[in-house]
């Protein structure tokens, strides 16, 4: 059975349209719409898991951590180790809390995610910021692994002309994208 390419897929849509007595503007109206609500729905989906992976690298050093202390603490009969596992616990409970959690708050902060992820979009085309980056980190691989954040930022600058708020920004964003490269 053969199937339909996408350009008889169109004319099928619009013959329904047509059919239902919707017009072709409506109906691109509603495919406007509709993209940008899919757009949406994944820049969402993708702000959720780089908040979540945040919360998991905070997570696994303070079960490691704790674990250990937990080790060395019981090994002598004492119970020293809670001290600190209360202390960290309050932190992970608050960043679970706003990595896990929905409000106003998160809201607030998907919207900032979303401007400084335009910003470093629009900075990446008219910088290439990403590829500078790229050289910097392979580059830093080469001799240590990963490349420190700090020299990261000061190589950005010294490249693009960048402004610290923007080059922090921009390394930030690329960190997230692409884990441990960045320490």
């Amino acid at each position: 059975m053969p199937t339909a390419t996408g350009a008889d897929n169109r004319q099928r849509l619009l013959a329904m349209a047509d059919e239902l007595g919707i017009s072709p503007a409506d109906l691109e109206a509603a495919e406007l719409e509709y993209a940008q609500t899919k757009s949406s729905k994944e820049e969402r989906a993708l702000f959720d898991a780089e908040r979540r992976n945040g919360f998991l690298q905070h997570l696994l050093p303070f079960v490691l951590v704790n674990l250990f202390l937990a080790f060395l603490s019981l090994r002598k009969g004492d119970f020293w180790f809670l001290f600190p596992l209360f202390g960290w616990g309050i932190g992970i409970v608050s960043h679970a809390a706003s990595a896990l959690g929905n409000g106003p708050a998160v809201e607030a902060a998907f919207q900032d995610w979303r401007k400084t992820r335009a910003k470093i979009d629009q900075l990446n085309v008219s910088h290439n910021v990403e590829a500078v980056i790229d050289d910097f980190v392979s580059t830093y691989k080469l001799q240590y692994t990963p490349a420190p954040k700090v020299d990261t930022i000061a190589y950005l600058r010294k490249i693009t002309g960048l402004g610290l708020k923007d080059a922090m920004d921009a390394v930030d964003y690329y960190s997230n994208r692409h884990p441990g490269s960045i320490i």
